[in-house]
């Protein structure tokens, strides 16, 4: 990817008020990774090993690590553990996932009877690494993971009747005049096959990046207020 494309990377905003059972899973980094590796098939190695135990079992680490007879049992109980939640994504194809982001929709289009909505055409989701420093674990050992959305900027024109919008943008208004046109957009998706020739394609777009993607299909959007009031969907137009 270009570097133009890199500055304008959308940021994941995760707020309580959009979290909903029904909507499916939502992805942090420890998710996104252990759905690479079911994914890919990933074996891990030793740093590997020691990263996700000292980030996700760091008690155990701190108590054990220096008792090499202790740590071998630990280390064992701890890995079994680890493998067992990347077994439980195999079937990551099968389930909903959601991801929440913010956007500002734009002056009101008369004809189309909507909203025009900008999305970057190289806008991806980077997820947070766990981070505690110790000199012994290796954080280059792992992938750092982000979300390529397919088709993203495809999704731009939120529809809303003329009469509807008028109430809807006076009461977005300040006494001042000023407009708040910020709304969330809450994207539902299928993650794709990590064999598939789409995925490569993507795959080959972040080989400068630092990042291994996970591809995410968008089944539809939802738009919602800063409040978690559903307003309508976002189309493609």
């Amino acid at each position: 990817m270009k570097k133009n494309i890199l500055l304008s990377i959308c940021m994941l905003l995760c707020f309580n008020t959009f979290a909903q059972t029904d909507w499916g899973e939502s992805i942090d980094w420890k998710k996104g990774f252990y759905i690479y590796a079911a994914g890919t098939n990933l074996e891990l190695n030793e740093n590997q090993e020691i990263f996700l135990i000292y980030n996700y079992f760091y008690d155990d680490w701190k108590q054990f690590h220096n008792d090499e007879f202790e740590w071998k049992d630990r280390k064992a109980q701890n890995l079994r553990i680890i493998n067992e939640e990347i077994e439980s994504n195999k079937n990551y194809r099968d389930r909903n996932y959601y991801i929440v982001t913010s956007k500002e929709f734009g002056t009101y289009d008369f004809e189309k009877q909507g909203y025009p909505v900008t999305i970057s055409s190289g806008a991806y989701f980077p997820f947070d690494q766990p981070f505690k420093y110790d000199e012994f674990v290796h954080y280059n050992s792992v992938p750092k993971i982000a979300l390529w959305l397919t088709d993203f900027s495809k999704y731009n024109f939120f529809p809303m009747e003329e009469k509807e919008a008028r109430t809807f943008q006076a009461n977005r208004k300040d006494r001042y005049g000023n407009i708040d046109r910020e709304i969330m957009l809450v994207v539902h998706y299928k993650i794709e096959e990590f064999s598939s020739t789409n995925y490569e394609n993507i795959k080959s777009r972040f080989s400068n990046t630092g990042y291994q993607p996970i591809v995410g299909n968008i089944t539809f959007i939802e738009v919602f207020d800063t409040e978690g009031n559903k307003l309508g969907e976002l189309i493609q137009s």
